[in-house]
């Protein structure tokens, strides 16, 4: 939820909006868990960026502009060598809208969580 992984034993406390999910790879960092999470530090950064891409997604020419616009605002460690993306990086991440209970004890001074 936001910032913040869900452990296996409160999936039980959330509940899903029934209106399908997304798949997106988006930046990633490690935890203090060693699990791999949204680096949500550069997300407006690297929206900024994919907006002003023209190329189809997923193609070799959107991949380079993205390396582009990653280096043009100092993010190089998401680049392996000049103008190639770091898988490592990078994670697939499901995306869906839901709620959930006061069970559930997340960091609440999180800006990713109203």
């Amino acid at each position: 939820m936001g910032d913040q992984r869900v452990p296996f034993e409160n999936l039980k406390d959330i509940m899903y909006e029934n209106q399908g999910g997304q798949v997106a790879v988006l930046p990633a960092t490690t935890d203090q868990l060693g699990n791999k999470v949204v680096d949500l530090s550069i997300m407006d950064d690297y929206n900024e960026i994919v907006r002003n891409i023209e190329a189809p997604q997923g193609s070799e020419a959107w991949n380079r502009e993205l390396a582009k616009g990653l280096k043009a605002k100092g993010l190089d460690q998401y680049l392996q060598g000049s103008d190639t993306l770091d898988s490592r990086r990078f994670g697939l991440f499901l995306m869906v809208n839901g709620y959930t209970t006061d069970r559930w004890k997340f960091n609440k001074d999180s800006k990713y969580i109203e």
